[in-house]
């Protein structure tokens, strides 16, 4: 397979590549399990997509339950997993006033550790505390030397399985709508119900992203893209189909609730 490496302009996709095909290929050779770190699925997707598009079919994607945002890619010579590095821990905090604590309070907290990024996948905040996806590198260190979230430090923490998570589904909710474009500006103000010109302050300030990559006011969108607005949160652009007569196009967008 070959790719020209001078044109990939962004470090962070040129890294991520090198290390999949290195993987896939010691995979083959070798018949042997791996998995990368965590990233954004969409990302990955949105990667994988322009740079080698359907050429490898064997990986998998693994995020420790069905909706995880956050996954490993793997590389099985099996239909199966038989060692894979994903950890579930569950934190219970005993905030004694009954405040929610945030995704970024657990988020930092960890960090804290020196951990990197890569290896936390999803954090799902639930009614005693939030289960944290972790690789199994760092799910020890973690039970071991995290003793505080935010300000509370009475927690508990437990290594769980799959089928011990209590965790519904995503909900959305169906927006349908017309817009001038498929400009991502156009599209968001549908999505978040918000002004266009709010929309592309937003977009011009960096918080904007569509399959896991910064966008700006006129990237175009496609069907199936995913995108988020920090602050505002997540939708995926379900259908496009169609103009009306003024010769605006139709879309049905699902967001995230």
């Amino acid at each position: 397979m070959k790719i020209n490496w001078q044109s990939i302009k962004n470090e962070d996709e040129k890294l991520f590549l090198k290390k999949f095909l290195e993987y896939y290929d010691k995979s083959e050779r070798q018949y042997q399990e791996l998995y990368t770190d965590f990233y954004e699925k969409e990302w990955i997707v949105s990667v994988l997509a322009k740079y080698i598009g359907h050429n490898i079919i064997n990986y998998y994607f693994v995020g420790g339950y069905s909706f995880a945002s956050r996954q490993m890619v793997a590389f099985l010579p099996y239909e199966e997993s038989f060692a894979s590095p994903v950890k579930i821990l569950n934190i219970i905090v005993k905030t004694g006033n009954f405040k929610s604590l945030t995704h970024r309070d657990y988020l930092g907290s960890i960090l804290g550790l020196g951990i990197e990024r890569s290896k936390i996948g999803d954090i799902i905040i639930n009614p005693t505390g939030a289960y944290i996806i972790v690789h199994q590198d760092v799910s020890e260190f973690i039970r071991w030397h995290l003793n505080q979230i935010g300000k509370y430090t009475q927690i508990e923490i437990n290594e769980i399985t799959q089928e011990e998570m209590k965790i519904d589904a995503p909900k959305t909710k169906e927006i349908q709508g017309t817009v001038a474009s498929l400009r991502a500006d156009a599209i968001f103000s549908l999505a978040f119900s918000t002004s266009r010109s709010t929309v592309s302050k937003l977009l011009q300030s960096e918080k904007g992203r569509c399959n896991g990559i910064q966008i700006s006011n006129s990237t175009l969108l496609k069907e199936g893209d995913i995108c988020t607005l920090r602050g505002y949160g997540k939708f995926k652009l379900s259908s496009i189909s169609g103009k009306t007569k003024k010769d605006r196009i139709y879309i049905v967008v699902e967001k995230y609730i």
